[in-house]
């Protein structure tokens, strides 16, 4: 499926039409931004909330809904989301257990959300967290900052989703969370870089060769009128 986003605003752009197709289902918040899931399961007593840069859909925005998310905070593309939009989703989201965050392990992306678990732990909401580190490519000792964060966020979202519905409480879904990011690991293999394509090689009207006396030549054959035909009585016949 193709389709096109506008130059300006396109994480809005894409957020609502998001909601909008899906109606029933996800809410959208403008203003910060984030989405939220409209029916959670009756059975689930702790809030999950994720979110992370665009540009890297569905996740978290097509993990909504039951068995996963509560609410998202799309970033802008490739950059976090910002601490008041991560902090308005979890307390809008938040229910009597309290509200899990589920952070990949970028820079941006670990301190906005703690900025913002801080900011609910004020206001008396209980709050765990979960930092997803599976990355190999990035497991060096040079590093400062860790593994990144990446595929291994899809299935610990759905597995405490699962949990989630069953009614675990927070402690139980931080628990495992952690034990499934501690037995996760990926490794990401991108294709070797390649130069883009000559362009097809036509020939330059302004150069001789062949060609241009090929072509001069089908040209004026073209343009020559054709012989008259030769009757029967002046065949020689």
């Amino acid at each position: 499926m193709s389709y096109f986003l506008p130059e300006s605003h396109p994480v809005l752009t894409a957020a609502r039409g998001l909601a909008r197709a899906h109606a029933g289902m996800i809410e959208v918040h403008t203003s910060p931004l984030y989405l939220r899931a409209r029916d959670p399961h009756p059975d689930r007593t702790v809030a999950l909330v994720s979110g992370g840069g665009s540009g890297h859909e569905p996740l978290h925005t097509g993990l909504l809904g039951r068995g996963g998310l509560d609410a998202v905070c799309p970033g802008e593309i490739f950059a976090s989301p910002h601490n008041r939009q991560i902090y308005e989703a979890s307390a809008a989201a938040a229910k009597s257990g309290g509200v899990l965050l589920i952070i990949k392990n970028y820079t941006g992306d670990v301190i906005n959300f703690q900025i913002a678990a801080e900011r609910l732990r004020h206001d008396g909401i209980p709050v765990a967290t979960v930092l997803v580190d599976d990355d190999l490519a990035t497991d060096s000792a040079d590093s400062a900052t860790g593994r990144r964060g990446t595929a291994a966020t899809v299935v610990v979202e759905k597995l405490l989703g699962a949990a989630a519905d069953r009614g675990a409480t927070l402690e139980e879904l931080a628990e495992l969370g952690r034990r499934v990011v501690a037995a996760s690991r990926s490794s990401a293999s991108p294709p070797a870089p390649r130069p883009p394509p000559p362009p097809s090689p036509r020939p330059s009207p302004w150069r001789r060769g062949p060609w241009t006396t090929a072509s001069a030549s089908t040209a004026s054959a073209a343009s020559a009128p054709s012989p008259a035909p030769r009757s029967a009585t002046s065949s020689g016949a």
